[in-house]
């Protein structure tokens, strides 16, 4: 069943993740609420991986794979 013919791209992703994962029957707004998390949460780690950069003494807006690791650990 293809429910993500017309679907934008990261919701697409999302729903090839539940169905991977044996979920083949969701309501669409489980996607909804999984792509908003999604967001938050990369917002989140990427704020808070540009707070350790400009600690470290990067320049404003210039974050590196360490400082996202970090934020990750956090």
């Amino acid at each position: 069943m293809d429910h993500h013919a017309d679907a934008p791209s990261d919701a697409a992703k999302i729903q090839q993740l539940l169905e991977a994962m044996g979920a083949d029957s969701y309501e669409t707004r489980v996607v909804n609420q999984l792509q908003d998390f999604t967001y938050k949460y990369l917002t989140d780690v990427l704020l808070d991986a540009e707070s350790y950069a400009q600690h470290a003494g990067k320049s404003t807006g210039v974050v590196e794979l360490d400082d996202v690791m970090l934020a990750i650990q956090v």
